[in-house]
Formats: structure tokens, sequence, C-alpha cells
């Protein structure tokens, strides 16, 4: 019997050390995912303040527009708990919005700069061969959406792609005419939006003239901000608003 209960000790012992072993081992875990993850939110807190001051300065800069994109992704690396990759992710957010903000000298903007290249567009007259009659727009589910940079009414490879399919419909349909909306995010003041989206719609128009397109089948309209497609505050948010949509004559 003595034997017996010494042998049994023995296992009790050896169990309830590895039982503590596990115990140890997770409280360790759990103790570190924690430490992990008050450094990461401390951090995107500092860098949301930090972006909420710059974007009340009005100011569009390209800064803060990366700032924006890179926070969206630190916050969402934190809801996935990969605490080290969301701190350092929201650590360059905030250098972006810090730059941003030093770009005007921490001073609120008045309205973004004009593009110093860009020539004043002359509206054709109504003694003018090429003045296009106006008509009302419907909506054609056909023409696919043209997206743009910020700030800017520059046609990237991906856009002319989108125009290029468009312009197959466009072509088979010769007795469309086509309203080419030019719209823009709500950041910049009413008539630099105006004048931006004006430039947008724009370039689409002179792109499908080149390509052959009669004049009088095309209207570019610029709306500004007034039609969002989105009315999120964020970086996809005012990715969705800076396009030209097609519509066609009713």
């Amino acid at each position: 019997m003595r034997n017996n209960n010494t042998e049994m000790s023995g296992s009790s012992a050896w169990n309830w050390g590895v039982v503590s072993k596990v115990i140890a081992l997770s409280l360790i875990a759990h103790l570190s995912g924690c430490s992990g993850a008050r450094p990461a939110k401390d951090e995107l807190t500092k860098t949301i303040a930090l972006l909420e001051s710059v974007r009340k300065l009005g100011c569009a800069h390209d800064s803060l527009s990366l700032a924006e994109e890179s926070y969206a992704k630190a916050q969402k690396l934190f809801d996935q708990k990969k605490y080290d990759e969301a701190r350092a992710q929201a650590s360059a957010a905030r250098e972006l919005a810090q730059e941003a903000s030093d770009a005007n000298g921490g001073k609120p903007c008045e309205a973004p700069p004009p593009p110093q290249d860009t020539a004043p567009v002359e509206l054709p007259t109504d003694d003018d061969d090429s003045a296009v009659e106006p008509f009302e727009a419907i909506e054609a589910p056909d023409l696919q959406t043209v997206y743009f940079g910020f700030d800017s009414s520059k046609l990237s490879d991906g856009s002319i792609s989108v125009i290029e399919e468009n312009l197959a419909w466009i072509r088979d349909h010769r007795e469309k005419r086509v309203i080419v909306e030019g719209h823009c995010d709500s950041r910049g003041t009413l008539e630099y939006n105006l004048a931006l989206s004006d430039r947008r719609a724009s370039s689409v128009v002179g792109y499908l003239k080149s390509a052959g397109i009669e004049p009088r089948r095309l209207e570019p309209v610029g709306l500004g901000s007034d039609q969002p497609a989105s009315y999120r505050q964020d970086a996809e948010g005012y990715r969705l608003n800076r396009r030209v949509e097609f519509k066609v004559a009713r």
C-alpha cells in the first residue's frame, strides 16, 4: 500500500505540474495580446485625433488622402488582432497627417490651389457649328463610370480602359446623344469643385472626340460635389465621388 500511494502521489504531482504549465502559458499569451493591443489602440487614438484636426483645416493635400487610407488599413488590422502591424500602420498614417498639416503651416485653407497648367474652358456659342443643344439625361446602365485621382482631371490607364469599353457602345448607338457628367468629392470650395468637375468631364469628352465621336453627340457637364455617389467621409467615399458618369438623352 505504501508503494501504491507513493506512485499515485507522484502521478498527481506530475499531472498538476502539466496543468500549471498550460495555465501559465495561456496567461502569458493573453497578457501578451493585451499588451500589444493597448499600444496599437493608443496609436490609433492619437492618429484619428490628428486626422480630425487636419480635416477641419479644409486643405486638399495628397498626404491627407494617403493618411486616411493608411488609417483605414490600421483599423482593419486592429480588428483582425494584428496589433503590431496595426500600430505601425497607424504610426505611418499619423506622420502623413502631420505632413498635410505642416504643408500649410497648420493654417486653414480657403481653397485648394488651382492647377497651374490648366487653360480656361471656352464654351461654344450659338453661332458655333460645334455648339451642342442641351438635352435631358437619363441613366445609361451599359456605360461604366470613370474614376479620377485626388485633385486631378488627368485620365489614367484604368480610366482610358473604361472609356474604350464605353466607346464600343457609343459607336453602336449612333442615334444616342451622350451626357458626360463630372463630379467631385466634398472637399474644396463650391467654385473650385465646379471647375474641377468641368475639367474632368472635358477630359473624357476630349478623348471621345479624338476617337471620332461627333461633338454634337456629346455634352460635358460639371456638377461639382452636389450629387455624391457616396456620403462616406473617408478615403473610399472620396474615391467613389471623384468620377465621370455617362448618361444618354431622353
